[in-house]
């Protein structure tokens, strides 16, 4: 089990979190949690005044196994560009929580928000595999396609024709 240090969250974030935490509850990205292994809560404020809810998963990614699907390079992804005519991205929207989290490891995403313990059923942001997880994930919709007209980059679709 860990305990990570509990983060103050700025007065002007609280109703922002408490929101957020009931739509997340509602959209089955989190559920109710009796977890010991719990990760510091931590906001993050988005360019468009929205917040976004991440763990500092520091105590859980020094026990990760690192996964090692990756993003191409910044070279590979400019060459694969290189003879289209149109490029198209497509920012995902909340791309980690496409990708469900297994029953058994859902315990290690748990987090503490006003005395009540939740954990991820959805792959959190703040998890040193997140990115790894929804590569995957696209792999697996698109099989071998995706290196035919398509490239991820974090939570990015480069789409080239």
């Amino acid at each position: 089990q860990f305990k990570g240090p509990t983060y103050p969250i700025p007065a002007c974030y609280i109703s922002a979190v408490e929101k957020e935490i009931e739509s997340m509850l509602n959209d089955k990205i989190i559920e109710r949690s009796t977890s010991s292994y719990i990760n510091p809560l931590v906001v993050v404020p988005k360019k468009s005044g929205e917040i976004r809810l991440c763990i500092d998963g520091r105590a859980i990614n020094s026990r990760i196994i690192n996964d090692y699907d990756t993003n191409l390079g910044i070279n590979e992804l400019l060459s694969h560009g290189r003879n289209t005519q149109f490029l198209t991205t497509i920012d995902l929207t909340a791309s980690y929580w496409q990708v469900p989290v297994t029953q058994n490891s859902r315990i290690y995403t748990a987090f503490r928000f006003k005395g009540k313990t939740y954990q991820f059923t959805r792959v959190p942001f703040g998890i040193s595999i997140s990115q790894a997880a929804l590569l995957r994930a696209i792999d697996t919709v698109f099989e071998n396609e995706t290196q035919d007209f398509m490239i991820m980059y974090i939570d990015d679709a480069l789409i080239y024709s």
